[in-house]
């Protein structure tokens, strides 16, 4: 954790004024979104937009890749496309949910298919998704998704 202060008096006749502004922040590292998506301009659209956003942006394009990564990297929240080779999204979300170290991490399913938007969108969070949304991803969708669901950690006095 790093502590940053700012502090900044005016000085009257070379003595600092105790009344004037002075703010510290405290901020947290940088919060870690894994994104498992086989498609790569999706990865690079979304991980630069959460990058560009201030989080940390780890890709995973497959099932081995994304469980290793749950596992090894500790992500504050997953964004997963629902429907990959190798990887039932809705499952992984239930298996995700079931395991003790992982089931508090929120997950918002994407999906290309908007046919599958009203049934997807029930099972999604019937397997304990916390947000749907649709390709393509609107960025300021996403980001108000990640504010609601983690927010940003910091604070200010």
């Amino acid at each position: 954790m790093a502590l940053v202060a700012n502090i900044n008096r005016e000085t009257r006749g070379g003595i600092a004024d105790p009344i004037a502004k002075s703010s510290i922040a405290i901020h947290y590292p940088r919060q870690k979104i894994l994104l498992i998506d086989d498609d790569p301009l999706t990865q690079r659209l979304v991980k630069h937009s959460l990058e560009h956003a201030g989080y940390e942006t780890i890709v995973a394009s497959n099932r081995a890749d994304s469980m290793a990564m749950l596992e090894s990297e500790h992500p504050d929240l997953i964004i997963m496309d629902v429907i990959m080779p190798e990887v039932k999204g809705l499952e992984a979300v239930r298996r995700i949910k079931r395991t003790e170290h992982t089931h508090q991490i929120p997950v918002i399913i994407v999906t290309a298919n908007t046919e599958y938007y009203e049934v997807g969108r029930l099972e999604a969070f019937g397997s304990g998704a916390s947000a749907f949304l649709t390709k393509p991803i609107s960025v300021t969708k996403l980001l108000r998704e990640l504010d609601r669901l983690i927010g940003q950690r910091w604070l200010a006095a």
